[in-house]
């Protein structure tokens, strides 16, 4: 009974394991969506951005002022930026397809439903709590620990063949040959059996299956330490990625915010014809490159914040119909009513918590 009950205990875990994988690649595929909704923004800008430098290009070559060069390397730039229009728009439709397949729905258009939107943007410090507790709480670590319990049970199943097994059977009824007296009380008849089972020659068969059940066990064990390894090996590197991330951001934004500048600056040059389009045609170009990393350091603070709680094992509790918010299970705990003439009972002082982890924010340069 102990070893099904952990049996069935793992199955649930296993089921919790899904719910958590299944939310977690949900909110990642809808975070890709927007980072690249936005790069196909940034690609749709530049387009028009180098539209009107390849109209100045062409302006100056019929008025005798630039070469054939500067005309062709305004194409070139603007090719290789339209060129990222289609790309984008087919792996928007990737994304967009996957969010319809983890929603169990069959692939739709889902730009009327999800609109333009920006990329979610995640608070700058997370509470995490007392990571061991939590890692605790993750599924696959409870069904390894499941998957322990009830392998133990297995050997004490095992081990119960060395003992003898005694069983009594029995029966109780009526019988005769005249139908008149049969529920008489002559006619009442029983009997009991006592059994006794007890396999002693085949010890050799009972050692080697109790040693099996043992090997087993140590292996489930080895398992749920690798687990629990994995579990934090998961979280410090979601952790990590979360505050890395954060910095990174801002250095992406300071390199956009020049490259724009950049642009304005070349192309008035260019216009008054301080610097030629080589500049012009660099600088736009590295404009495209920085708007995309951007764009995907964006998506890389959401992305690392909801595998970090993944990692940490949020998002099951919704099988149970509980509110989660912030990785925590929310609930109201009522203080019982004292009954008519006792004294309400002194509240108790609960035990000291350890501090749960705050994650900082990324420092400012």
């Amino acid at each position: 009974i102990e070893s099904a009950d952990a049996s069935l205990q793992a199955d649930i875990e296993n089921y919790d394991e899904i719910l958590v994988c299944l939310l977690a690649d949900t909110a990642t595929a809808y975070v890709q969506y927007r980072v690249l909704q936005k790069q196909l923004e940034y690609a749709r800008q530049n387009v028009e951005i180098q539209e009107g430098s390849l109209a100045i290009a062409e302006a100056r070559q019929r008025a005798g002022g630039d070469s054939e060069l500067d005309v062709t390397q305004a194409k070139t730039n603007l090719s290789n930026t339209r060129r990222l229009i289609p790309v984008f728009e087919n792996r928007l439709r990737i994304a967009n397809n996957a969010l319809c397949t983890l929603q169990g729905i069959p692939p739709v258009d889902l730009s009327e439903q999800l609109g333009d939107g920006a990329i979610p943007v995640s608070p700058k410090t997370v509470a995490v709590g007392i990571p061991a507790n939590l890692l605790r709480r993750r599924p696959d670590v409870l069904r390894a620990e499941r998957l322990v319990a009830a392998q133990s049970a297995r050997i004490g199943v095992a081990a119960a063949d060395w003992f003898p097994a005694v069983t009594i059977a029995g029966s109780l009824g009526y019988a005769g040959n005249d139908l008149d007296r049969l529920f008489t009380q002559p006619a009442f008849t029983g009997f009991i059996q006592p059994q006794l089972n007890w396999p002693v020659l085949n010890y050799g068969r009972i050692l080697n299956n109790v040693r099996v059940q043992d090997a087993l066990f140590q292996q489930a064990a080895v398992t749920y330490q690798q687990t629990v390894l994995s579990a934090n090996t998961e979280a410090e590197n979601a952790i990590n990625s979360f505050l890395k991330s954060q910095e990174a951001l801002v250095e992406a934004e300071a390199a956009v915010a020049a490259s724009k500048r950049s642009v304005e600056l070349a192309l008035i040059q260019y216009k008054n014809g301080a610097t030629d389009f080589n500049r012009v045609f660099n600088l736009q170009l590295a404009l495209v490159q920085d708007q995309n990393t951007l764009a995907t350091s964006q998506g890389e603070i959401p992305s690392s914040l909801i595998a970090l709680y993944k990692a940490l094992g949020g998002g099951w509790q919704i099988r149970l119909g509980n509110q989660v918010s912030g990785g925590v299970v929310s609930e109201e705990v009522a203080t019982p009513k004292p009954e008519d003439g006792e004294e309400p009972e002194a509240a108790k002082p609960e035990a000291a918590e350890p501090e749960p982890l705050i994650l900082p924010p990324a420092p400012a340069e």
